[in-house]
């Protein structure tokens, strides 16, 4: 389930993914977690089960792959 939800963002407003390595999955997250639509969108989820402000699940996702 988590591979799948990184890989849903990780395809947010790009056509393909070309990330080869850690490091650049790291910048693509970075570029996407900035996006203030994706932040947007992520905060009016219905579900938010983690009952956790987006800005602290975006940096904790961000830390764990870096």
């Amino acid at each position: 389930m988590v591979a799948e939800k990184m890989r849903a963002l990780l395809r947010f407003g790009a056509g393909s993914m070309h990330e080869e390595g850690w490091a650049d999955v790291c910048a693509r997250l970075e570029k996407v977690f900035s996006d203030r639509r994706c932040v947007h969108q992520l905060s009016r989820a219905k579900d938010n089960w983690l009952e956790l402000p987006v800005g602290k699940v975006t940096a904790g996702i961000l830390s764990e792959v870096k």
